[in-house]
C-alpha cells in the first residue's frame, strides 16, 4: 500500500491486526501544527442507529470495515449460522459481531498448545477488560477488528449486561485448564458457558421492541428456551468433533467418564480407537438423545419470541440439527468422518423450516426417526438409557441378534425397577410409530413408559413405537 495515504484509509484496512490506525509519516511542519490543532478540538459525537451517543476517534469508514470483516468471519466460519441469519430482519451486523468475538476467544484457546494456561488466561482477561471498556463506551487502545464491531454492537443489545460475556470466558477457561469432564453435569456446565450464553447476548435483538413489554415470567421462560438451544448446539458440535479433538489435544475429548464407564470404555479407549465399536456407537447415540432432548426444550420456546424472529431461529435449529443426526447416517463414526450437511440439503430444507416457525402444530411432530424421548431427570434409570441406545444401534445396523438381546436385557431391568406406572397404565399414553423393520428371529413383545415393541412374526416383521405424553412450558 501507498504509506503517503491518510490516517482514515489506514485505518480502515481490514487486513491489519491492529486497529490503532496511523498513515504515513508526514515532517512538514505545518502539517504538524496543523495536526496537533485537530488534535486538542474536541472530538465531535454522533448517535448511532440506536441512539446512543458514540466516539467517532473512529470515523465511520473504520467502523464499518470492522463490521464487514465481522460479517466475512461469520460466512466463512460459522456457514449454517450464517445462512439463517439472511432470513433475520433486523440486527445482523450485532449477530455477526457477536460471533467474530466469540470465535475470538475461541482462537485464543485453540492456538494456545506453545503458551502456557496462565499466559492463556491472561490474554482471556485481555478480551475481556477490553470488552468492559466498549460497555464503558470506551474504544481499548489496542483494539481488534472486533473490539471495533462489538463498540458499534453493544449499544443496540438493548441494556444487556456484560456477564453472559464473562460466562463464556469462565466457560474458555475450563478448555485452557484442559480438565477433563467427570459427569454430564460437568459437561452440561460447559456448554451453557460457552453457548448457552450466547443466546441471552443474541435475544435483545431477536425480540426488539417486545422484551420491555413482556411479563418476567415469559422473559424467564425465553431465556431458559434460548440457552436449551445454544446447549444443544454445543452438543452436536461434541458429538461431531470426537475425532477432531482427540488429534488436536487427547484432553480435550468434551465426553464425560462417567458416561464411557457405562457403555464400559475409558478415555484411553477413546484415543486409541482405530473404528467405532458396538459400546461407542450406542455411547454416542446417547450423547445425539441429549441434544435432542434440548432442541426439544428450545422448540417448545419459539412461539415465545416476535413472529419476524422464528424463521431464523428455527432454522439455526434445524440446520444444527441435520448435523447431529447425519452423525448416524456416518454409522456413528465421528471419529474418522466429519458430519455436515450439505449446501444443497441446506437450501431444500429452508422452506419447511421457514413454514414450521410460525406453524402451531405439535412439535414433536417433526421429530426424527429414533428420537426415544429419554428421560435425563433420573438418574437412576441410566441402565435402561443405555439400553435403549443400544438398542437403537442394533435396529440401524439390521443386527437381529443383539435386537432380542437388548430386548431380553429390557425385561430384566424393568421386572427390577418397579414403576410407579403400572403396565396396565401405559397403553394411555400417545404411541408414535419410528421404526418398523424386519425380524429373523422370535423375539417377545416390550412396553414401558419409553418405548413399546410389537412383533408379527407371522409377517417376520416388528414395529417399534415411542411413547410419550405431551410436553407443556411450565
Amino acid at each position: 500500500r501507498d504509506r503517503s495515504m491518510s490516517a482514515s484509509t489506514a485505518r480502515a484496512n481490514v487486513a491489519s491486526t491492529s486497529w490503532r490506525g496511523g498513515g504515513g509519516r508526514r515532517d512538514d511542519d505545518a502539517q504538524s501544527r496543523a495536526r496537533e490543532r485537530r488534535r486538542q478540538r474536541r472530538v465531535p459525537r454522533e448517535k448511532c442507529k440506536c441512539g446512543v451517543a458514540r466516539d467517532t476517534a473512529y470515523d465511520a469508514s473504520v467502523i464499518q470495515a470492522a463490521k464487514q470483516r465481522a460479517e466475512e468471519t461469520t460466512k466463512k466460519y460459522a456457514k449454517s449460522f450464517y445462512l439463517a441469519s439472511l432470513l433475520m430482519t433486523s440486527g445482523r451486523d450485532v449477530a455477526y459481531a457477536l460471533y467474530a468475538w466469540c470465535r475470538e476467544l475461541d482462537e485464543l484457546v485453540d492456538n494456545s498448545s506453545s503458551a502456557s494456561v496462565d499466559e492463556t488466561e491472561r490474554a482471556l482477561d485481555g478480551v475481556l477488560d477490553r470488552l468492559r471498556q466498549i460497555f464503558k463506551r470506551q474504544i481499548p487502545k489496542e483494539s481488534t477488528y472486533v473490539d471495533l464491531a462489538m463498540f458499534d454492537a453493544v449499544p443496540q443489545l438493548n441494556g444487556l449486561g456484560v456477564e453472559p460475556f464473562a460466562d463464556m470466558v469462565e466457560g474458555m477457561r475450563m478448555d485452557a485448564r484442559r480438565k477433563q469432564f467427570e459427569t454430564f453435569a460437568d459437561v452440561e456446565l460447559y456448554a451453557y458457558r460457552v453457548a448457552g450464553t450466547v443466546a441471552l447476548m443474541i435475544l435483545p435483538i431477536l425480540t426488539v421492541g417486545v422484551i420491555e413489554n413482556a411479563a418476567e415470567d415469559t422473559k424467564r421462560l425465553r431465556e431458559e428456551r434460548g440457552v436449551a438451544l445454544g446447549m444443544a448446539l454445543q452438543m452436536t458440535n461434541i458429538a461431531r468433533d470426537v475425532g477432531e479433538d482427540r488429534q488436536r489435544n487427547p484432553a480435550r475429548v468434551y465426553l464425560a467418564a462417567e458416561d464411557l464407564r457405562l457403555f464400559g470404555l475409558t478415555r484411553a479407549d477413546i484415543v486409541a480407537m482405530k473404528e467405532p465399536t458396538f459400546a461407542y456407537k450406542a455411547m454416542v447415540e446417547l450423547q445425539i438423545q441429549r441434544a435432542l432432548a434440548y432442541y426439544r426444550v428450545a422448540r417448545s420456546g419459539l412461539r415465545l419470541l416476535p413472529s419476524l424472529s422464528r424463521p431464523a431461529t428455527n432454522c439455526i435449529s434445524g440446520l444444527y440439527k441435520k448435523i447431529l443426526l447425519s452423525i448416524r447416517d456416518n454409522d456413528y463414526d465421528n471419529l474418522n468422518k466429519r458430519a455436515f450437511a450439505t449446501k444443497a440439503s441446506k437450501i431444500f430444507a429452508l422452506p419447511s423450516l421457514i413454514w414450521n416457525a410460525f406453524s402451531e402444530t405439535d412439535f414433536r411432530a417433526a421429530d426424527d426417526e429414533c428420537d426415544l424421548h429419554l428421560r435425563f431427570d433420573d438418574v437412576s434409570d441410566r441402565e435402561r438409557q443405555a439400553a435403549l441406545c443400544e438398542l437403537v444401534v442394533a435396529i440401524r445396523s439390521a443386527d437381529n441378534k443383539a435386537i432380542i438381546s437388548i430386548t431380553q436385557r429390557l425385561q430384566s431391568l424393568q421386572h427390577k425397577k418397579k414403576s410407579a406406572m403400572e403396565a396396565s397404565m401405559l397403553p394411555t399414553l400417545e404411541d408414535d410409530l419410528i421404526l418398523w423393520y424386519t425380524v429373523g428371529q422370535s423375539i417377545a413383545s416390550y412396553v414401558d413408559e419409553t418405548i413399546k415393541i410389537i412383533p408379527d412374526m407371522e409377517r417376520g416383521s416388528c414395529a417399534i413405537y415411542r411413547r410419550s405424553t405431551q410436553i407443556h412450558l411450565d
